[in-house]
């Protein structure tokens, strides 16, 4: 005969209290990882990015480095600010309203001239982008071929506002001379310049090489190019810059800082559609312009490395390149006295 085995009766009432304990060891647990994790977030501490143009693709990497945690890891949390121009930007790290700003590096130089102790942390160009782009038609083909066409360029009605490409412009024919006046400047509305050169309001627009080409390109126009830099003008175009006394006073928060954006940078070189993927999903409701500015991105970062990256690091400057600034700066009338350029710029803070 098969033997039966029995289980003992369970008791209810003890297993009714093992399972009200284990609950509130649960919600225990929860709760304190849920106060760890509030308090986490109240030690982070808040910065201020003052980017100096409206939202652009230039957000990106820093957008995708908010998104990866690479700021939360060194213990901030990054506020992006726009501006309307490196001027407003400017303004903001002078009077310490904000603690980084993305500015033109010629704008570190003109603010020194002012006494506005700014410096330039790192920078994201290696290459500078501005140029002029015409149809082929117009057989432009050197410089004096410029004389008495209409440029059409976009100026600030505001006062000491400047257009920076303008301006290098401005150096561009001094350097093959010729004179702004023998050129005949037609204004257009921001953004606008490509249209009204395709309108046949100008012979020739400024601009920069990684927008402006992919712009004609999608029009299916042909089109020449001239460079500023293939003529020896190449300063550095945009630069990380703080105020002089957060990067005294302040050593630790300006490499936390300074690390976090380039490996966001860097990151964002190596993937670029998930960096423009972070930058539509915020700033466009629709995503039918996706491929444009992936094109454009993707030509951006283009200008980001060269050879002193390859042995430096991303963001490296050198001293050369900043006396290139300097010296495009007085041949325009920029500014009227020599800075002095041990502290206009330090790699102190690079990884």
């Amino acid at each position: 005969m098969p033997r039966c085995f029995f289980q003992k009766p369970v008791n209810n009432s003890k297993a009714l209290k093992f399972l009200i304990i284990f609950l509130l060891l649960c919600v225990l647990s929860c709760g304190k990882q849920s106060i760890a994790d509030d308090s986490k977030e109240r030690s982070l501490q808040h910065i201020t990015l003052r980017i100096d143009w409206f939202p652009s693709v230039l957000y990106a990497p820093f957008i995708l480095a908010q998104q990866k945690g690479y700021y939360k890891a060194e213990g901030l949390t990054v506020e992006i600010i726009h501006a309307k121009g490196s001027s407003m930007a400017v303004q903001g790290l002078a009077n310490k309203e904000n603690d980084f700003g993305i500015i033109h590096a010629i704008s570190v130089l003109t603010a020194r001239a002012k006494n506005i102790p700014l410096v330039s942390l790192a920078t994201l160009f290696q290459t500078n982008p501005y140029g002029i782009f015409y149809l082929k038609e117009k057989n432009i083909v050197k410089p004096s071929d410029l004389i008495g066409k209409r440029v059409i360029c976009n100026l600030p009605r505001w006062p000491n506002y400047k257009n920076l490409g303008y301006e290098q412009f401005k150096i561009f024919l001094k350097k093959n001379g010729l004179n702004i006046d023998q050129t005949i400047h037609v204004q257009c509305a921001h953004l606008a310049e490509v249209s009204a050169l395709l309108d046949g309001e100008g012979d020739v627009c400024i601009g920069v090489a990684f927008g402006f080409q992919n712009k004609l390109k999608k029009r299916g126009v042909e089109f020449n190019a001239i460079l500023f830099r293939d003529y020896g003008i190449n300063p550095y175009y945009y630069a990380i810059v703080t105020h002089e006394d957060t990067a005294k006073e302040n050593p630790t928060l300006c490499k936390k800082f300074i690390r976090a954006t380039i490996k966001g940078w860097e990151y964002a070189i190596v993937h670029p559609e998930e960096a423009v993927n972070a930058y539509v999903n915020l700033f466009y409701s629709k995503r039918e312009h996706k491929e444009d500015i992936l094109k454009t991105f993707i030509d951006m970062t283009l200008n980001c490395k060269n050879e002193t990256t390859e042995k430096y690091g991303f963001g490296y400057q050198t001293r050369e390149g900043w006396e290139n600034v300097q010296d495009h700066l007085t041949e325009a009338g920029l500014i009227d006295r020599k800075i002095k350029l041990d502290e206009v710029y330090t790699n102190d803070f690079l990884p």
